[in-house]
């Protein structure tokens, strides 16, 4: 095991993070779609770094999904993460 601290204390601690940012309520597995997402429309293949067999599986799952998160969410962590 990589890391051993458990699932609900890393959601926990992401919710507080959030809070204090003044962002929304999001999945911390909403960060990895977002980041597939913002490589792919960037020419960046991530196939193999999120265990998909090739680039056309990504972008079936990623690219078609721009849209589910608001922007301020999309904009506000990147920002926080400068």
């Amino acid at each position: 095991m990589l890391f051993s601290v458990s699932t609900p204390t890393v959601r926990r601690h992401f919710a507080l993070l959030l809070k204090s940012l003044d962002l929304p309520q999001i999945h911390v597995h909403d960060i990895r779609h977002k980041t597939a997402t913002i490589s792919l429309e960037s020419g960046v293949d991530v196939s193999i770094m999120l265990g998909n067999k090739d680039i056309a599986t990504t972008e079936r799952i990623y690219i078609d999904k721009t849209t589910k998160m608001p922007k301020r969410v999309t904009d506000g962590f990147l920002n926080a993460v400068k």
